[in-house]
């Protein structure tokens, strides 16, 4: 595919017989734009609500070598498998006093694959024979804040939940068949304590 070696400014063998010392990938990757609408609502001084929409063109995603040439193959399977993606977050404040806030708030995060991708017959990486493909994933929080001079107190729970349809190997697909997979449903959860002072 034209990786090319620093040390030789030779490009790699691709024989995979060929077994050398360490050797390293140059290459650019060009990263999908996006898209992101934000609106805001403060209720006086004592609450606020805010909402960010993302949209995401994954298919736009793109390598090239350490020459500036496109990967073709790489790039192609790219756009059969990526999607334009969907993302939204919502948050909210109330301020109880004037050193005390909670805060909440919400996210969604649209899978960047298609849906059909577990359809299609996966050719993995090396030997290993398992792959994993995400679904969508969900965001919750909430918090409280402190403030008194320049010294602030800000303690936040965040839960985040992914689903996974895990594949133990790849199957070949026919018109009959399709690949079993197991759902995975992760579920983590964070406490974050910050304290600091300003100045």
């Amino acid at each position: 595919m034209g990786f090319i070696n620093p040390s030789t400014n030779a490009v790699y063998s691709p024989d995979p017989t060929v077994v050398g010392t360490e050797q390293y990938v140059d290459y650019m990757l060009k990263t999908p734009w996006q898209m992101t609408l934000s609106a805001a609502y403060q209720f006086e001084n004592r609450g606020l609500l805010s909402v960010d929409f993302d949209y995401v063109d994954y298919r736009n995603t793109s390598l090239r070598n350490g020459s500036g040439f496109e990967m073709t193959d790489i790039n192609k399977y790219m756009t059969y498998d990526f999607q334009k993606s969907y993302n939204i977050r919502v948050g909210g404040e109330i301020r109880l006093s004037d050193n005390f806030s909670t805060r909440m708030g919400a996210a969604y995060y649209m899978s960047p694959l298609l849906s059909n991708l577990e359809t299609f017959d996966i050719a993995t990486a090396y030997t290993r024979p398992e792959y994993t493909i995400l679904k969508n994933t969900l965001y919750a929080s909430l918090g409280a804040g402190y403030r008194s001079g320049a010294f602030f107190l800000d303690m936040a729970v965040q839960e985040r939940i992914s689903n996974e349809h895990f594949f133990n190997f790849s199957e070949i697909i026919d018109a009959t068949t399709l690949p079993t997979y197991a759902t995975l449903t992760r579920d983590k959860l964070s406490l974050v304590v910050t304290a600091g002072l300003k100045f």
